[in-house]
C-alpha cells in the first residue's frame, strides 16, 4: 500500500467514527481517542509519528470549542456547584500533595514561612 493509499484509509476510518459517535450518542473527541486505539492494536498498521504540540496547539482547541459551543448550558448551569466544588477540590489536593511530597523528600525548608535573613 502506497502513501496516499494509507492517508486516504487514515481519512476513510476518520469519516466513519464521526457518524459511530452521533448514532452511540459519544463524544466523537473520545469515539476518535477509542477509534485510533482500536487501529493502533492492528497488526503491520503503519506507525505515524507526529509533534506533540501539533496536537495540543492545533488539533484539540478547535475541538474543546466545538463541545464548548454545543454543550447544554441547562445542565451545565444545573452541575455548576459541584464542577466548581471538584475543580477547585482537585487544585487544592494536589497543591497540597505536592508540597506535601517535596517537605517528604526536602524536609529542611519550612512550610509556610519564609527562610529568616541573616543580619
Amino acid at each position: 500500500m502506497g502513501p496516499v493509499e494509507k492517508y486516504l484509509l487514515r481519512i476513510s476510518l476518520t469519516v466513519a467514527i464521526a457518524p459511530l459517535a452521533k448514532r452511540l450518542q459519544v463524544a466523537e473527541p473520545v469515539m476518535f481517542v477509542i477509534g485510533g486505539l482500536l487501529v493502533s492494536l492492528i497488526p503491520g498498521f503503519p506507525v505515524v509519528q507526529l509533534d506533540p504540540d501539533l496536537g495540543f496547539l492545533r488539533v484539540m482547541p478547535p475541538l474543546l470549542q466545538e463541545q464548548a459551543l454545543f454543550a447544554p448550558w441547562r445542565e451545565f448551569k444545573a452541575d455548576l456547584r459541584p464542577i466548581l466544588l471538584l475543580a477547585v477540590g482537585l487544585v487544592v489536593f494536589t497543591a497540597t500533595g505536592g508540597a506535601g511530597f517535596v517537605h517528604w523528600l526536602m524536609p529542611t525548608p519550612p512550610l509556610g514561612r519564609r527562610p529568616s535573613r541573616p543580619r
